[in-house]
């Protein structure tokens, strides 16, 4: 009898909860502003986890079994809804590293981590002159270059700051950054992935309360962790990354490095490449006469860059020719791609060659150049490993999708 109402009992609860799944299911979890839907703070926490679950104890990660989430920043537009979430993290109780979600229920993801550096807004914040926030200042974030400090001033007038120079900037403008923002297209591989967590996070304490009721039976012990959001497996994982970047005097070049040039993201990127090719690339030639302390000026103008016009993608591959031509070294070849293919980045960061890449309307980036140095791959997850001109940390990882335009990369061999 006992047996039968236990049984009774279980066969009650698991329909009660495949009930409440059913209904509970059918409401997105997450709310819609017009005809923009995000996700919640609930879900981007889940994407975050996810991440730092996969990527720990790899090879040339400094995430491990200590490193959890610390805080969280949430990054609005400018109708208060919240497009971004910066999740600041810890390891072995050192606060480093950070996972960008983006909210977007159309593309639910990652768009960006990094092991041990900071966000470029957290370079800004940390500055003694920056501007402190206030518990009640939201952060509206533009793009990589842009952060904007909304704050209700003593009469309860909305004002804006611009979180780099300090000043006060006009609605109107403010209206203006936010007019040229993109919708995201739509992700389904992202969406599922989302939706597989939910479900798993669902279903976890049913999963354990079925389990507990055999602890002796071998199958409980090879599904204890069924719960949890990944089995913590990294079959099918690769890596690499360009020879001696991640070497402790290793130099990275930052726009901030060139205060006072306009557009030069172009020629940060490749001024970092031609640093890598003079100092680290295992060569059978001596490269080192590549460089010099005006690298960045003549590489400005080689690339036609100047205060009225950025860098073109079509003068990425001349201007670099040019450059090593003037220093008496020929470039024996180039490959480019318009990239889509994912194979293209791989080959060539196999051999150690970076890549200059080039994005347009990105989420995080809007049009910029950046360097590639290197990747990770996990099933269909693939981010490269990217030095983008604003942090000195060779760890900061970019999602790779379909905001990648061009990719260009040159041989001396």
């Amino acid at each position: 009898m006992n047996r039968k109402f236990k049984l009774l009992m279980i066969i009650v609860i698991i329909f009660a909860i495949f009930s409440f799944i059913f209904f509970y299911g059918r409401k997105a979890s997450s709310y819609i502003v017009g005809n923009n839907p995000y996700i919640s703070y609930k879900d981007a926490k889940l994407l975050a986890n996810q991440i730092i679950e996969k990527k720990k104890n790899l090879k040339d990660s400094s995430w491990n079994n200590s490193t959890i989430i610390n805080e969280a920043l949430n990054l609005y537009d400018l109708k208060g809804n919240v497009t971004m979430y910066l999740f600041r993290l810890k390891t072995d109780k050192i606060n480093k590293g950070f996972i960008l979600v983006n909210a977007s229920a159309n593309a639910p993801s990652v768009e960006a981590f990094s092991y041990s550096g900071n966000f470029y807004l957290d370079s800004f914040l940390s500055n003694e002159s920056s501007l402190k926030l206030e518990p009640d200042d939201k952060i509206l974030y533009l793009d990589n270059y842009s952060f904007i400090i909304c704050r209700k001033n003593s009469k309860g007038t909305l004002t804006y700051l611009d979180v780099k120079t300090n000043r006060p900037i006009d609605e109107v403008k403010v209206k203006e950054y936010f007019a040229g923002n993109i919708i995201s297209n739509k992700d389904e591989k992202a969406i599922e992935n989302l939706e597989s967590l939910r479900k798993n996070s669902r279903f976890g304490f049913l999963s354990r309360f079925l389990n507990s009721s055999s602890p002796n039976n071998s199958a409980y012990e090879n599904n204890k962790t069924s719960s949890s959001l990944l089995d913590g497996s990294h079959e099918g994982f690769s890596s690499n990354c360009c020879f001696g970047v991640l070497s402790f005097n290793y130099k990275i070049f930052t726009l901030d490095d060139y205060d006072g040039f306009e557009n030069h993201c172009g020629p940060v990127a490749c001024t970092n490449l031609i640093y890598y090719f003079s100092h680290y690339y295992p060569s059978a030639k001596d490269l080192y006469s590549l460089w010099d302390n005006d690298v960045f000026n003549n590489l400005y103008e080689y690339l036609k860059t100047d205060i009225y016009n950025t860098t073109l993608d079509k003068d990425i591959i001349t201007g670099l020719f040019k450059y090593a031509k003037s220093k008496g070294i020929t470039v024996s070849d180039f490959k480019s791609s318009d990239g889509d293919d994912w194979s293209f980045f791989k080959d060539n960061l196999d051999k150690d060659i970076p890549i200059v890449v080039l994005v347009n309307d990105d989420k995080k980036y809007k049009d910029h150049f950046f360097l590639a140095v290197g990747y990770e791959s996990l099933g269909d997850d693939n981010y490269l490993r990217i030095i983008d001109g604003f942090s000195v940390s060779p760890d900061v990882f970019y999602k790779f999708k379909g905001n990648i335009v061009s990719a260009k990369c040159i041989y001396f061999e």
